[in-house]
């Protein structure tokens, strides 16, 4: 079932990009303006958030909301998007372990295996404990 789902994830997302991209230009400003927020994410990662809520401003999964004294509200829809499975890189043959000497760098190598879906949620989809504000810079005196 994952892979029907990380297959419909895949198809919204190259439909989306193609409507985004080639439909009218108040469709792409609304794109720009959107992804001035969520430069953190990938390409893919913010056109997937773009299609399933636009309007949201903040996205975490749901443990991250826990840890902020915020709690995802009941029923509310999950807005998917893609994660990697990562692994450690293992070598392919002892041939190439006897001629190479594994560093500490080499030892800890990872490699992307493929990707599977997530969940997040928007801010707007959380009630729980304010968040802090950001810290603005102040003028320096004396």
């Amino acid at each position: 079932m994952e892979n029907n789902t990380l297959d419909n994830i895949t198809k919204k997302l190259e439909q989306g990009i193609k409507d985004v991209m080639t439909g009218s230009g108040s469709q792409y400003k609304e794109w720009l303006k959107f992804i001035s927020s969520f430069h953190t994410y990938s390409f893919n990662n913010a056109m997937l958030i773009f299609l399933q809520n636009p309007n949201a401003t903040l996205v975490k999964g749901y443990k991250d909301w826990r840890k902020l004294g915020r709690y995802v509200k009941k029923g509310e829809k999950a807005i998917k998007i893609l994660a990697p499975i990562i692994s450690n890189k293992k070598e392919k043959s002892k041939e190439e372990k006897q001629e190479k000497k594994k560093t500490e760098e080499e030892k800890n190598e990872l490699e992307i295996k493929g990707f599977r879906y997530v969940n997040v949620f928007d801010i707007s989809q959380t009630d729980g404990k304010p968040l802090p504000r950001s810290i603005k810079p102040q003028m320096l005196e004396g």
